[in-house]
């Protein structure tokens, strides 16, 4: 299991945005994540407002784009949160330590899941939801999916965790004997062209 290591903490300030700050031990022992845009010292920097949701380029990337975007979106509405509203901390509060990269995030949001014990979702109910939101049918979104769908790109997917043995139920989490797969799904709404990829199937 690898090592963990406080990278640093952001502030959040009225009308200025938001501010990290790398953590003293971290500079003292490792280097620079982001040296074209950070520097490598324990200032408070400011991030931009544009374009990356008020963060600096290296933690947006940890946020997802597209259609991960749009399932985050979509559960903050469900739960009478406007996306207006929802700050660059709380989007990376909702990848918490479940984003594709090596970095992880605390605290993470409990609004979602995120403390519980990892679920096992069947894929073709996540493969039905998913088409159903992509073609507009319906505005739910199931906390599953929306755990499992943080992959980049604007197409329907989920990362989830298959045993080799049992294919038909897929874990949002990792777990002991489990392999990632990054599966996705296709509707009437998507034209198979010659560059996109053929409806996994398992």
């Amino acid at each position: 299991m690898a090592v963990k290591h406080a990278l640093g903490g952001w502030r959040r300030v009225a009308r200025q945005g938001v501010f990290f700050q790398y953590d003293d031990a971290y500079c003292e022992e490792f280097h620079s994540l982001s040296p074209f845009q950070l520097a490598f010292d324990t200032r408070l920097q400011g991030a931009p407002r544009q374009p990356h949701h008020g963060l600096h380029d290296l933690f947006a990337d940890s946020l997802p784009d597209g259609w991960g975007l749009m399932l985050m979106d979509r559960l903050f509405r469900q739960h009478g949160i406007s996306p207006h509203d929802v700050t660059p901390m709380d989007r990376l509060a909702f990848v918490g330590e479940h984003g594709m990269g090596a970095l992880s995030y605390r605290p993470a949001s409990e609004l979602f899941g995120y403390a519980e014990s990892a679920p096992w979702s069947s894929l073709g109910e996540l493969g039905e939801q998913a088409r159903r939101l992509f073609e507009g049918q319906t505005d739910t979104v199931l906390t599953a999916l929306a755990q499992a769908g943080r992959s980049g790109g604007a197409r329907p997917k989920v990362q989830v965790y298959l045993s080799p043995n049992v294919t038909d139920l897929a874990s949002t989490h990792p777990r002991e004997g489990l392999e990632p797969w990054l599966v996705k799904f296709t509707s009437s709404a998507l034209a198979l062209g010659h560059g996109a990829p053929l409806p996994a199937t398992i």
